[in-house]
């Protein structure tokens, strides 16, 4: 536009290009905010992962305890651990 457009014209093009340019860093910051928070979720699902990944492995580890513990006994022994944990079951279960 140069030196013939009226002054009041030129500062309106400055407002739309300041405006613009507002426009883009704030869509920017935007964009920014969102990566920083998905970096921040799957840092948090990984360690999650993890957890229940080493959780596992140790309820594997007794379970393969209890099955060693329960190969050493006697079949009466057995059943009779087995007759108290049945009752205690049953007696927690919650009443209807």
């Amino acid at each position: 536009m140069g030196e013939c457009a009226p002054q009041w014209f030129l500062g309106l093009e400055r407002m739309a290009g300041y405006r613009k340019s507002t426009h883009c860093s704030s869509w920017r910051r935007g964009i920014e905010a969102l990566e920083a928070a998905i970096e921040y979720k799957n840092k948090y699902i990984q360690n999650r992962q993890k957890v229940l990944i080493d959780s596992s492995r140790i309820l594997t580890q007794s379970e393969a305890n209890i099955i060693k513990k329960f190969s050493s006994l006697s079949p009466s022994e057995t059943r009779s651990i087995l007759v108290r944990y049945f009752n205690k079951a049953i007696t927690l279960q919650p009443k209807n």
